[in-house]
């Protein structure tokens, strides 16, 4: 059959199925079609919890499996629903006009009729494969579907079930893991990641970057408004075009790759804390990074800071356990994950990661020499820098040069083709003058260890214990592995003048597994824990409200629940025994849905970059009206412009000399300022941060 003759199959079938209606049938169908929403689950979990509790977890599994490939699908094909394309067909209920293949409520309805109907009786099958199908039949009936999205939702719902029964062994055996380590992080890191515009900087500007390379089809030199970046290596950048290519040029596209390499950071840190220590402490250590503020933010964001998280934290796990356990592939790793850390944010990816190995081995040794009896202090220090020998083993020679190898060649090369301008803002500008001199950020050494506490929220209450009960501990390899690396990162960003809160997010893993370590030994001060975690809900309750009365007033006061998840898990904890850090790890993710889920994309209301783009893209596609490359700006600007414009944006210090006919972005007031200038408003919007009236006008009269 041609692909003529099915398209023409599957309208004449829906057109049969959709015109055929009833009233008595509308409401029926209405009722049954949503039997294969995804709220089905939950009266099917309740009933199954008192019933089959065996099928509660292949219901859940198979139900999260075809939804993840409806929607890709959808994604991908992006097919219109039948009210898109036709006038006059048979809508009941709710209009859709978008992602029509395949079917998710088909595919939920046979998902659930297999995991139900397995082992039970032909009847009560008969029963479930009935209301499967009606559930078909019901989205063509209500104008949602076309027969062919119906055939293939059901495809993948029936495969989902097989597949759910079929391994229910293993999901039963694993799934702790399964919630803790894929669930949790995954929703946490991928829910609404696209709801939002770049309200960072840093955002913007990684994700201009890398569409300008796209678009110039030069994926060596990193450009931002069409002229030289030398902030960062080109590994995300590399990942965002991958994005780009994929997806499309949004804003999911760049951050994607961010969600994803903190799912595997999270799966990292619990493979190794079970190689090390035991099953539960890795299961609390692969709760807490993704439930901390700043793990949460970093890896929903486009920029380079998560795939240093996780190439450093691969290189970190990789030496330890080719030290202790004398692997060389280990030693390997650690090597190839350095390379790649530097290739993703510079020197820092190497002095970092070395630096912790290099005094881990140096403190080691002296350890090892004070346990064999040794008194003497000189006898100390010759022991730690004998030990100090092993990197001058072939291993880590060749080491040196894979890590060399992966790093160095693009370096050269940009250097090369931008006559060293590059190496010079990137090594002296960014590298060594943020060290030396502050660029950004507060200045201070007290600083780094309140961005730590800061960005470890809600789990920071227990840092310093932690801290203190691991340097106790250091006897014990692991223990002064993870101290000296948190340690280490801390003296570094204390000593550096510029100081940002992201600085430090390197150390999470390690301290989520000191962390974790510290909790499974039991629940300290539990009072005063949940003291603590109730008065962060209050906290939290009273800074959003003052927040947002000043900037955002009819937000209020819906957006001061936001601290509510806190302030009723530090009330239970108070009457609980049991559970506590399950329950804080709850409160963070209730509060980090809330506000990934609501006020994130509430707040794009007040974004002004995109309304601007909107509004210069209608007027260049105008007919008559010469091409417009460039755009000007005059006392106002926000990097996200480039992005959303997609056009070099031109800073001026003064607008009389623009030439007739040209887009000026700026403020009301500034404009007033220039007395000669003729311009022609084309849009203003109120900018309710800065308190200011935005405009977009062309140079010239009416």
């Amino acid at each position: 059959m041609s692909n003529f003759e099915l398209i023409d199959l599957n309208l004449k079938l829906f057109n049969l199925i959709n015109s055929h209606n009833h009233p008595f049938l509308d409401m029926a169908f209405y009722l049954i079609t949503y039997l294969g929403s995804g709220l089905i689950i939950i009266p099917t979990v309740l009933v199954l919890y008192k019933t089959k509790k065996e099928k509660i977890l292949p219901v859940v599994s198979s139900y999260l499996m075809s939804g993840i490939a409806v929607q890709v699908m959808k994604y991908f094909w992006n097919v219109p629903r039948p009210a898109a394309l036709f006038d006059h067909i048979h809508v009941v209920g709710e209009t859709l006009r978008t992602a029509s293949f395949p079917s998710g409520h088909t595919a939920t309805a046979l998902a659930l009729f297999y995991v139900l109907s397995k082992g039970e009786n032909i009847r009560l099958k008969t029963l479930f494969l009935i209301l499967a199908l009606s559930v078909g039949y019901s989205r063509v009936y209500v104008g949602a579907h076309f027969p062919l999205d119906i055939l293939v939702g059901g495809i993948i719902g029936y495969l989902s079930g097989y597949i759910s029964m079929k391994y229910n062994e293993f999901f039963d055996k694993y799934k702790k893991e399964l919630f803790v380590v894929f669930f949790i992080p995954a929703v946490l890191f991928f829910y609404r990641l696209d709801a939002f515009p770049f309200y960072i900087v840093d955002e913007a500007r990684n994700a201009e970057a890398a569409r300008e390379m796209l678009e110039r089809s030069d994926f060596l030199v990193p450009t931002y408004n069409y002229e030289l970046r030398t902030d960062k290596p080109p590994l995300h950048y590399w990942i965002f075009i991958v994005g780009y290519k994929l997806l499309g040029v949004n804003e999911l596209s760049p951050r994607i790759g961010s969600a994803v390499i903190g799912l595997a950071t999270v799966l990292l840190i619990y493979i190794f804390t079970v190689k090390v220590l035991n099953r539960k402490i890795a299961l609390i250590s692969a709760l807490l990074l993704p439930t901390c503020l700043y793990s949460f933010l970093i890896f929903r964001m486009a920029v380079p800071d998560p795939y240093l998280v996780f190439f450093s934290t691969l290189a970190l796990f990789s030496f330890y356990l080719g030290i202790v356990n004398n692997t060389y592939k280990y030693i390997l790793f650690f090597y190839i994950s350095i390379g790649l850390a530097v290739l993703t944010k510079g020197p820092v990816g190497f002095i970092l990661p070395f630096g912790v190995a290099f005094t881990f081995i140096f403190f080691r040794g002296m350890l090892t020499s004070f346990h064999s009896g040794t008194k003497k202090v000189h006898q100390f220090l010759l022991s730690s820098v004998k030990s100090l020998k092993v990197f001058l083993t072939y291993r880590h020679i060749i080491g040196f040069l894979i890590a060399g190898s992966i790093a160095i060649p693009w370096y050269v090369i940009v250097s090369i083709k931008t006559g060293g301008e590059f190496a010079s803002g990137f090594f002296l500008h960014h590298n060594i003058g943020r060290f030396l001199t502050s660029f950004e950020g507060p200045k201070g050494p007290f600083f780094a260890p309140l961005f730590l506490l800061l960005g470890f929220f809600p789990w920071s209450f227990f840092t310093i214990q932690v801290l203190i009960s691991s340097y106790k501990e250091k006897k014990e390899p692991l223990m002064l592995f993870l101290f000296l690396w948190v340690i280490l990162h801390l003296i570094f960003y204390s000593i550096s003048a510029t100081k940002l809160p992201q600085y430090l997010i390197p150390v999470y893993p390690a301290l989520s597994i000191l962390t974790a370590k510290y909790l499974s030994q039991g629940m300290p001060y539990k009072r005063v824990s949940a003291a603590f975690i109730s008065i962060l809900g209050l906290t939290v309750i009273i800074a959003l409200s003052i927040l947002s009365n000043t900037y955002a007033r009819e937000l209020m006061p819906w957006v001061a629940f936001l601290g509510l998840p806190f302030l009723i898990g530090g009330i239970i904890i108070l009457f609980s025994d049991k559970y506590i850090h399950q329950i804080i790890a709850a409160s963070s993710v209730i509060f980090f849905l809330l506000l990934s889920g609501w006020l994130m994309p509430v707040a794009k209301g007040y974004f002004i970059p995109k309304k601007i783009a909107h509004v210069i893209e209608e007027q260049t596609q105008k007919s008559g009206v010469e091409p417009i490359s460039s755009i000007y700006s005059y006392k106002y600007y926000d990097p996200a412009f480039e992005f959303y414009i997609r056009k070099k944006i031109i800073k001026i210090k003064e607008p009389s000399s623009l030439p007739e006919g040209a887009l000026l972005i700026s403020t009301e007031n500034k404009l007033k300022g220039s007395t000669n200038l003729k311009y022609r408003q084309l849009f203003k919007v109120r900018d309710s941060l800065r308190k200011e009236e935005v405009l977009v006008v062309r140079i010239g009269g009416e």
